[in-house]
């Protein structure tokens, strides 16, 4: 990515994180990296299409730290701590009201978009906790099939105003649902 791909990208990046995609618009961006908007039309056809290349890098991190972190030679618990500090960095990462628009409207191309990128990283998941399974690392008394899920439907609770209403933000809902799902997944330690 050149210098000004990067000034636009990580401008639109800060945009988003803080009023997400609908809010910002592209005079906006071009005035925070610095840039004209024929520029901007050099580099990008839309503000969607850039949206859509910024969680593509997100994602393709996250992928390759979670590929990293499963590799280590270290226990499983281990990587389950790590994994959902990173979890918690990537929500933080993303802001509150990027997640909100997807939460809002999952239908959208920024929607359909993430929803990809989910699929991606739950195949991953799911290859590395069944070889996890294998090892005894993860209880075997639970289904793969019902782990992945029940991983999947979690972002149906983060559409449940009820439950969104008891926290201060995605943030502290998402730290509380990754502790409880983990947390689950572990074998239980005899007494």
């Amino acid at each position: 990515m050149n210098k000004t791909a990067a000034k636009i990208t990580a401008a639109a990046e800060g945009l988003f994180k803080k009023f997400g995609t609908r809010r910002v618009t592209i005079d906006e961006i071009c005035r925070s990296a610095g840039i004209s908007k024929m520029t901007f039309y050099k580099y990008y056809p839309n503000k969607i299409e850039l949206a859509k290349t910024i969680l593509r890098r997100l994602a393709d991190a996250q992928l390759a730290a979670f590929h990293d972190l499963m590799s280590r030679d270290i226990p499983f618990e281990e990587k389950v701590r790590e994994t959902i500090r990173m979890k918690l960095e990537a929500v933080h990462a993303f802001g509150d009201e990027w997640p909100r628009e997807y939460i809002e409207n999952p239908d959208s191309e920024i929607g359909r978009s993430i929803s990809e990128m989910a699929v991606e990283i739950s195949d991953a998941v799911r290859r590395e906790y069944e070889e996890a399974q294998k090892k005894g690392d993860v209880r075997s008394d639970i289904r793969m099939d019902f782990i992945l899920y029940f991983l999947d439907h979690t972002q149906q609770m983060f559409r449940d105003e009820r439950l969104l209403s008891m926290y201060d933000s995605i943030e502290s809902l998402t730290a509380e649902v990754l502790n409880f799902f983990f947390w689950g997944i572990l074998p239980r330690k005899p007494k």
